[in-house]
């Protein structure tokens, strides 16, 4: 890692149990527990639950188009799910950072009519990931009812535990400054805080298509609940699709080029793994990976927003690496056993249409 990166990080593995270890590496374990903005980090949870819904529909991934003015599933000239589960997606509209400056109480009419000029054929070059989730999450309400987000909050915390809001509840609003964590970010080779407490305002504005608000150690308990259900081959949840029906999904909907896949990544990140799969967030400050082959879930915090590119993705390869060999070096003397369902056999790259080693992933 070079000298200008930062050093501070907290190394976790997931455990039997659900229960989590750390490696301090200049980070406490405790902020871990500290609530935060989660973004990316989040937005796999809407994606599988998306995901679960279209398999109770008994509607394939690739055949399901949802129109962008009414927010349901149409049989032709509607905009693909699949493009819309990409971790990014070709949508002109309000940026994260664009959204958090709307007034109170406007962003859900600015996204409205963005998706009304989508519909209308109105699209220019760019993107807009806040779009794309308002879209998924209209299409949610419209296959499970008006109750569908507090249904997946309420189901999501049962499973997490209390420390992650999907939209604002009384909980939330009423959090103490103590309870809270920011960032540093990089700015002229130093570093400088990022004053991203969570106000009232930026509270009362979490919502899917923002990004979820909580903790670090909520996302990787996510993360070991899901790899534990692809890992078993399990059927479809209220949280989660059958591991089935994600194994086709991912091997019928992918295009050349593609690193996203339902809003995850897919890489091989040097000798660590042949093949991991997670989410980076906050400037690659906050990552979680698992290996579906065997359900291990390794993520690294990090304390600094890296806004370069290039900086983020030499510190991350390098935490990543040494997270994953700590990870194997304190693992149970058994060793991990791979699964043989469809996911893991794809991510192995067992079936023809499988990701490739590269990082490249099925959209």
């Amino acid at each position: 890692m070079g000298a200008d990166l930062p050093t501070a990080a907290l190394w976790v593995c997931g455990q039997a149990g659900g229960s989590h270890r750390y490696e301090e590496h200049g980070l406490s374990a405790d902020i871990a527990e500290r609530v935060r903005c989660l973004y990316c980090a989040s937005k796999p949870m809407v994606a599988i639950a998306v995901l679960s819904l279209l398999e109770q529909a008994d509607v394939e991934l690739e055949r399901a188009h949802v129109d962008g003015a009414a927010g349901r599933l149409v049989d032709e000239d509607g905009w693909p799910v699949a493009d819309l589960l990409w971790h990014r997606s070709p949508f002109v509209g309000p940026t994260i950072w664009e959204a958090l400056r709307f007034p109170l109480g406007t962003l859900e009419d600015e996204l409205s009519g963005a998706a009304v000029r989508l519909a209308a054929g109105g699209r220019r070059a760019g993107y807009s990931d806040v779009l794309a989730w308002f879209l998924l999450s209209r299409l949610g309400t419209a296959l499970a009812g008006r109750s569908w987000l507090a249904d997946l909050q309420r189901e999501l915390r049962e499973l997490v535990g209390p420390a992650l809001w999907l939209r604002p509840d009384r909980e939330l609003l009423e959090l103490p400054v103590e309870a809270q964590v920011t960032l540093l970010a990089r700015h002229r080779r130093s570093e400088v805080p990022m004053v991203h407490e969570l106000t009232r305002r930026t509270r009362a504005l979490a919502s899917p298509y923002l990004g979820a608000l909580g903790s670090f150690a909520g996302v990787v308990s996510w993360f070991q609940a899901f790899a534990a259900h692809v890992h078993a081959g399990a059927g479809a949840t209220q949280l989660f699709p059958s591991a089935a029906y994600l194994g086709r999904a991912l091997e019928r909907c992918g295009r050349p080029g593609q690193r996203h896949a339902a809003s995850f990544e897919v890489r091989a990140p040097g000798t660590a793994s042949a093949r991991l799969v997670g989410v980076l967030a906050a400037g690659g400050a906050l990552s979680v990976w698992f290996d579906p082959a065997t359900a291990r879930v390794i993520g690294v915090l990090g304390g600094t927003f890296l806004k370069d590119p290039a900086e983020r993705r030499r510190w991350c390869a390098a935490q990543l690496d040494g997270a994953a060999a700590w990870a194997t070096a304190v693992a149970r003397p058994a060793g991990d056993q791979p699964s043989r369902g469809p996911v893991g056999r794809a991510w192995r790259g067992d079936m023809p249409a499988a990701v490739e080693a590269s990082g490249a992933a099925r959209g």
